[in-house]
């Protein structure tokens, strides 16, 4: 009987799994097509990303940068914004910088050192704003197909570009809870539960 209800536990524990440190987007492994310079001819660069069904505070933001001149003391910021009708909306968060020194002519993952850790909430556009007083670029991929980077755009010289299309490479994770609507897998896990249980019942009359 212990077996029968320990098996019913199991199959019960994964209905509302909660996360931490979930990737809610990832482009950072598709293929490397080119960079844009973030320049004050171009203007800062932005990228959209969703939090689907996850919402807490953002862990974590990757971005694949480039400089051709890294000594020139620069940094490169990362800024959170609001998503408005499907473009950049209004400030949240400044969250961090990187260092120019730290980047070279070939594309590196640079982690952001976070300033804040905002709190997002599930199912909701935002867009990642940098900027620069040095001589980055942010690198891009013509092919993008990573976690999330479907249905999202990317922006540059006020013009947006359907990330079907191209995207910006980055990654972003958040801390916090998926949605309590079951998956597919675990509307079944739940069935063999609730049939481990009636098959105790059972057994026991």
């Amino acid at each position: 009987m212990t077996k029968v209800w320990l098996a019913a536990l199991l199959a019960f524990s994964g209905a509302v799994p909660i996360y931490g440190g979930t990737i809610i987007f990832d482009s950072t492994g598709d293929s490397k097509d080119g960079s844009t310079k973030i320049s004050a001819t171009v203007g800062p660069l932005y990228a959209s990303f969703s939090t689907g069904a996850n919402s807490g505070t953002l862990a974590a933001l990757g971005l694949t940068l480039v400089d051709s001149s890294p000594a020139d003391l620069g940094s490169i910021t990362a800024i959170l914004y609001s998503d408005a009708s499907g473009a950049p909306g209004f400030i949240l968060d400044a969250l961090g910088s990187v260092a120019d020194s730290s980047l070279s002519s070939t594309p590196t993952l640079a982690a952001v050192s976070l300033l804040a850790n905002p709190t997002l909430t599930a199912s909701t556009n935002y867009w990642i704003q940098l900027s620069t007083f040095g001589s980055g670029g942010w690198e891009f991929s013509n092919s993008p197909s990573g976690t999330g980077v479907a249905n999202q755009n990317i922006e540059f010289n006020q013009a947006l570009t359907p990330t079907s299309t191209t995207a910006f490479l980055m990654d972003v994770s958040v801390n916090g809870t998926t949605s309590a609507v079951p998956e597919p897998g675990t509307w079944s896990m739940m069935g063999v539960g609730v049939g481990l249980l009636l098959m105790s019942r059972k057994a026991r009359q």
